[in-house]
Parts: C-alpha cells; sequence; structure tokens
C-alpha cells in the first residue's frame, strides 16, 4: 500500500475494472468522465439557474473550517466553521472580488446534491435542485462494480484561500474537479500514526449578528474531537522520512478515486473552484489485522512526544500534562464490526484499547452495529461510555432507567472480558 506512485487511465474503466482497483486500494486518476455540468457550469449559466435560492456556506476569518484553531488564550481547539445564508450569485461575487475579510467555501458535505434518502425513499430536498439535471446521481462504473447506489453526492465550491485539513472518510469517494484545479496530498491508512493525532475541544465560529466580527466559541457540551496536530502537510519536512505521501493535481475534467480510509490534504486554485464528489458505502469483505510495525511506531513517537512535553514545562506544569492515552480513568467498552476493509481504516483502536486497558469485542457486521445503535447508517465502531453519557431531564413520574442501564452494561463488559482472546482461522 506504501508508495508514492498512481495510476493515470485515459478513459473511465469497466465495471470489472474498478473492482480490481478497489481491491488494490490505490489511488487512481481517471480522465474522460463526462457529464453536463462539465461543459455547462459558467457562472452566468449557474446565477441564472439558481436565480434566488438560498445556499448554506462555511465561513472562516482563514479558510480552514473544520481544523484545529487557537482561541484567544492560546489552546488550540478542533473549529467547525460558521454557516451563513447567501445566494449563488453573491457567493461569486465574494469569491472573484479578491478582499473580503472572510473566506467563504461551499462545502457542507451532507449530500447538499443528492443525499441518502433520495435512493431509500426518493424524497430528497435540496438547495441545488436546480443543478441536478446536469449531474447524474451515481457514476455507472462504480454502482454496477459495488452493487449500490452512493450514500451521498457533494456540491464544492470555493477560492484559492480554502483548504481542508487532513483526514479520512469512511467512503470509496469519486472527487470530479469541474472548474479550476485541486492539489491533494494522500496517505494510505496505514501512516495515520505519522499525523500525530490529539484529542482537542470541539468550538465552533459564531457572531452577535451580521455586523459584528467571527469569534470562536468554545462547546461547552460537545466531546472532544480527534484530528491531526499537523496543519500543513504538503510542506517538506512535516512529515517522518517513514511516511509516503502522494501528491496529485487535478484540473477541469479530471477525477480521483481515493479509496476508503485514506487521508487527504487537499489546496485548491483558481479564483473559483468547482468539483463533485460521490460517496459510496465501502466494500466490506474479510478482515486482516493490525501491523505490529504501525503499532510501535505509534508507541515510540507518542511517547516520544509525551516525554518531551514534560522536560520542556515548568515543574508546576508538567505534573498537570494529561497521560499518553486519556481514557485509562473512564469505564468504557469499545465495540468493532468485524467486516471492515481495509482493515488499516480501525486497525490503530484495538492497539490503543490494549494500552489503555479497554475491553473491546469485534461483532460480525457494520450493518448490525449499526443497527443496534439506532442509526440507519452501517457503524464500524462505538464506544460505550456509560460514565459520560448525557442524562436527559426526567419527569417527576420517570425514573430514566439508570439502573437498567448500569446492569445492562456491567453484564456485556463482564462477558466480553471472559472471551476466548484467541484467533482462528
Amino acid at each position: 500500500m506504501n508508495g508514492s506512485s498512481y495510476r493515470v487511465l485515459d478513459h473511465p474503466p469497466t465495471p470489472l475494472e474498478f473492482a480490481r482497483l478497489v481491491h488494490l486500494s490505490r489511488p487512481v486518476v481517471i480522465k474522460g468522465v463526462e457529464f453536463p455540468a462539465l461543459t455547462k457550469w459558467t457562472d452566468d449559466y449557474l446565477v441564472q439557474k439558481m436565480g434566488d435560492q438560498s445556499v448554506s456556506v462555511a465561513v472562516t476569518p482563514n479558510g480552514r473550517a473544520d481544523a484545529v484553531t487557537p482561541v484567544p488564550d492560546g489552546k488550540l481547539h478542533f473549529a467547525e466553521p460558521f454557516i451563513d445564508s447567501m445566494t449563488l450569485c453573491d457567493l461569486l461575487k465574494k469569491l472573484r472580488s479578491g478582499d473580503e475579510k472572510y473566506v467563504y467555501y461551499l462545502q457542507s458535505q451532507n449530500g447538499n446534491l443528492y443525499s441518502q434518502d433520495l435512493f431509500s425513499n426518493g424524497d430528497d430536498a435540496s438547495e441545488f435542485a436546480a443543478l441536478r439535471a446536469d449531474v447524474p446521481p451515481d457514476v455507472s462504473f462504480v454502482r454496477d462494480a459495488l452493487d449500490r447506489p452512493p450514500d451521498a453526492v457533494n456540491l464544492w465550491i470555493g477560492g484559492s484561500d480554502s483548504v481542508t485539513s487532513i483526514h479520512s472518510d469512511p467512503y470509496e469517494n469519486i472527487y470530479t474537479v469541474i472548474r479550476g484545479t485541486k492539489h491533494f496530498t494522500l496517505l494510505p491508512p496505514s501512516e495515520g500514526w505519522c499525523l500525530e493525532e490529539r484529542l482537542y475541544p470541539h468550538a465552533v465560529y459564531a457572531r452577535a449578528d451580521a455586523t459584528q466580527e467571527l469569534y470562536l466559541l468554545p462547546s461547552c457540551e460537545a466531546p472532544p474531537v480527534r484530528w491531526s496536530s499537523i496543519p500543513n502537510p504538503d510542506l517538506p519536512d512535516t512529515l517522518p522520512p517513514e511516511a509516503h505521501p502522494i501528491h496529485i493535481t487535478l484540473t477541469a475534467g479530471d477525477t480521483l478515486y481515493l479509496p476508503v480510509g485514506w487521508w487527504h490534504f487537499v489546496r485548491q486554485s483558481g479564483d473559483v473552484t468547482i468539483a463533485l464528489n460521490w460517496w459510496y458505502d465501502a466494500e466490506l469483505q474479510g478482515i486482516n489485522w493490525a501491523r505490529n510495525m504501525a503499532k510501535d511506531k505509534s508507541e515510540k513517537k507518542e511517547k516520544k512526544r509525551k516525554a518531551e512535553e514534560v522536560a520542556n514545562a515548568p515543574p508546576a506544569e508538567a505534573a498537570e500534562i494529561e497521560p499518553s492515552v486519556c481514557f485509562l480513568t473512564i469505564e468504557l467498552l469499545l465495540v468493532l464490526a468485524a467486516d471492515i476493509n481495509p482493515i488499516d481504516i480501525i486497525s490503530h483502536l484495538p492497539v490503543l484499547s490494549e494500552d489503555a486497558q479497554i475491553p473491546y469485542v469485534f461483532v460480525a457486521s457494520k450493518e448490525e452495529l449499526g443497527h443496534a445503535s439506532s442509526t440507519k447508517r452501517p457503524t464500524s465502531c462505538v464506544m460505550i461510555c456509560p460514565n459520560l453519557k448525557r442524562k436527559a431531564q426526567k419527569k417527576d413520574d420517570e425514573d430514566g432507567g439508570e439502573d437498567d442501564y448500569r446492569e445492562l452494561y456491567e453484564e456485556c463488559r463482564r462477558d466480553v472480558e471472559k472471551l476466548d482472546v484467541k484467533v482462528v482461522f
């Protein structure tokens, strides 16, 4: 899986060829994908089609939505953008003006063009319904290879100041550039250890009204977010020499197949850059086990970081530095789906669980785990945290069922701890 090379196809693959690409789980650039948006979507056309329809746009001071950002006191938080509403005409004017105080990026990522509701029950409202005639709801060679429709189709519109921080997604991703240029820095799932992920408190950009400045507001109740602490992995010497980043530039008409679990950092160039992507639920079959090499590297790097942090801290602060694994004193149980492929998506979780002495167990399928978690989506892992469970306000005549919940949790945890840990092939 490691290495800096990638394939370029001169034409779209057949379903059989794409199925083989999924099996290899390597990024591929695909030329020759065609649909109307590639030739029709000029500014004038988009403005005429969208009219006065309002769209949701992410707004930040620095172009880094969903990224690690310091609050005024200097403490780092995972910051989500302020969401503003405007017409597409207004957004395009802001992107072309060059003198805006804030950075605007249409990046809602929730199936803003087509969502899963369309494929499950045919009911799918969209801000961009007027543009759907120009974009197919699925990619034929992917649909036929995986035998399923996409979970979401997303539209992205931004300028050169917008940056997507490095992260990975639990989807097979088909990403097509309509206008402008996108610059990807990619890492395979097995090299997530070099991204120095940490837990950051959550925050969101806010403002009192449209005339006020944006400010970063820490969230009181939201759980911490695990995110990479490396803001610019595309720059030289920011990753360890063992890492094998792949740098890919896409121009208008190019399509990238980005396999499930691959880490990606994205910059863009051009006044207005437009892209579409199709998210397909991952192809799940078989199972492998975490690599010892990845475990050793992640352990050594975290221990080194913690030792340096303690050594450089004043004596009064050194004793207060949190341990490497922050869940040591919290009662937890980790449940993992055994049919995730590639397993590198979740292979670090058993490693961390063993280090923190957290019991974990594999269940047969992600569909069953999602159903048990009261969600329609397949679910790769669930952390059960009884001491952190948010308690709804009880009415006078309700007891909330806390005793029953605790008894069931403790029984489940005891059963997990008794399981045979042998791996049977």
